[in-house]
């Protein structure tokens, strides 16, 4: 018999995450990587087992999950990682003799969700990257200006405050991203992802005009205050962005037609790395005075 019977999964899970925390502070394991695992928690797990004793979980509970989560409208990526999040914790229980078998191992094949083959990465000409700054709403114009022409992962875009932002040399200096909101918790700056990640980018001339511009307009002008905020001051969410500034920009100048897989966030990094920033930004640039 299980050496703890009576533990909750939301508990198990609890313990395990404490365990997940000291190797972050250890270096020993992303902080995005728990942010993930966090997520999947909050939104997918423990909202549908959370309760349950984990002794009691079988594989036809796991099955049933993968079928809610189908469901619910998570796409085959998500439900697999929310699978590997559930795996983590069972084979953590598992190990300490909580359980007895991990039911994830038992599922058929047919019965795992299948995500597409990841797909290669887009590069936009200039006259695309120019049809979707045109396409952007003016809020998110400058957002997506500044992804094009920086290489900045979403992640390090949305947590960019002003200090980063050193116009007196011409650099944005990448010294932290952005973490993913929970139940209770803000968003908050934290380490990049890699040491590599801690790096400085040349500040395109007509680039910093637009961020000097957006400075003396936005009421959030401090040196700890976000680059890209809400009108409440607080960070923009990373899903808010992809979805209603890129996705609607991308469809609404075409980018996303004849068969093409949709243009994400890190196609803008792709599309930096490939022009060299030898392009004149104010060449391509809509001005954000429209309307």
């Amino acid at each position: 018999m299980p050496a703890s019977p009576r533990l909750r999964l939301d508990t198990v899970a609890g313990h395990w995450s404490a365990r997940f925390e000291q190797m972050v502070a250890a270096g020993e394991r992303h902080r995005r990587t728990y942010e993930a695992h966090r997520f999947h928690f909050d939104h997918d797990l423990l909202p549908r087992l959370g309760h349950r004793r984990i002794a009691s979980i079988g594989v036809e509970d796991v099955a049933a999950l993968i079928t809610e989560l189908r469901a619910a409208g998570r796409s085959p990526k998500t439900t697999a990682n929310a699978l590997a999040t559930l795996q983590s914790v069972l084979r953590f229980a598992r190990r300490r003799g909580w359980i007895l078998a991990d039911p994830v191992e038992l599922l058929e094949p047919e019965e795992r969700p299948r995500p597409p083959r990841r797909v290669r990465g887009r590069a936009l000409g200039r006259a695309e990257a120019g049809r979707l700054l045109a396409a952007c709403p003016q809020s998110g114009q400058l957002l997506v200006g500044t992804a094009l022409y920086s290489g900045l992962r979403i992640s390090e875009l949305l947590g960019l405050i002003w200090a980063d932002v050193d116009f007196a040399a011409g650099l944005i200096r990448v010294r932290a991203q952005l973490s993913r909101a929970h139940r209770g918790e803000p968003a908050r700056r934290v380490a990049p992802k890699t040491a590599a990640s801690v790096r400085e980018i040349p500040l395109v001339p007509q680039l910093a005009e637009h961020l000097a511009a957006h400075r003396q307009a936005t009421p959030f002008p401090s040196a700890s205050d976000w680059v890209f905020a809400t009108s409440r001051g607080t960070p923009l969410g990373v899903r808010n962005v992809a979805r209603r500034v890129l996705k609607k920009a991308a469809d609404d100048a075409g980018l996303n037609s004849d068969g093409r897989p949709a243009l994400r966030f890190h196609d803008l990094r792709h599309t930096f790395a490939g022009h060299n920033l030898k392009v004149q930004l104010m060449s391509i640039w809509i001005t954000t005075e429209r309307g």
